[in-house]
């Protein structure tokens, strides 16, 4: 499972998305391992893993977890929910290593925006525009980090299609595949907050 959540709070200045990649047993949950590269609070959370999976405990447990300094929706609690989402078969996912063979035989979905696209339907227009996507093919959906797919992976599960969206989005797929840059115009400027701000700081990335 990976998951690109944010080191801290985004209203407070300087976060930046995490890498997270959790292994488990797909039978009982159990957490068999973790790793996580980031700008900050990489420590805490691999530690918290440490600790969950010395003990023994499942990613059924990770979800309520009661973390000082964070709310309900700490870096590992996410991690815990996505996992326990997957393991009772409330979402489906794709992976980057299905990349490009998925694309013979299922609807490769966008829901980034148009400065971003592929096939492209935004999230925020999707339950408008249910009649463009076809049902008699699988509809593999992505964006960024995995979040704004999420939620239109809802909308076609409840809607009857056949669906699942990227396990950590592209943030994940460029760790997989190499692509070459977009030569189109965008048609409005893309701008990478986090992304900028990481590149201008001194020092390397914490990998634990």
């Amino acid at each position: 499972m990976y998951a690109h959540p944010s080191g801290h709070a985004a209203y407070y200045p300087g976060t930046a998305a995490l890498f997270m990649k959790v292994l488990f047993d797909p039978a009982e949950g159990r957490l068999l391992g973790a790793q996580v590269l980031g700008r900050d609070g990489v420590d805490k959370r691999i530690d918290v893993l440490a600790v969950a999976q010395r003990a023994g405990m499942s990613v059924y447990d990770l979800e309520h977890l009661e973390l000082s300094y964070r709310s309900a929706k700490d870096p590992v609690n996410m991690v815990g929910f996505l996992v326990a989402n997957l393991l009772r078969g409330d979402i489906h996912l794709w992976y980057p290593e299905e990349f490009p063979e998925c694309a013979e035989r299922a609807l490769i979905l966008d829901t980034r925006t148009q400065a971003e696209f592929f096939v492209l339907i935004p999230y925020t227009e999707l339950r408008e525009r249910l009649s463009e996507i076809p049902r008699d093919r699988r509809v593999y959906m992505y964006c960024r980090s995995g979040f704004r797919s999420y939620t239109a992976y809802c909308v076609l599960r409840q809607g009857g299609w056949e669906t699942a969206f990227l396990s950590g989005g592209t943030m994940t797929y460029h760790g997989f595949h190499k692509t070459p840059p977009a030569t189109g115009a965008a048609g409005m400027p893309v701008v990478t907050h986090a992304e900028d701000v990481l590149a201008q700081l001194p020092g390397s990335l914490t990998a634990v």
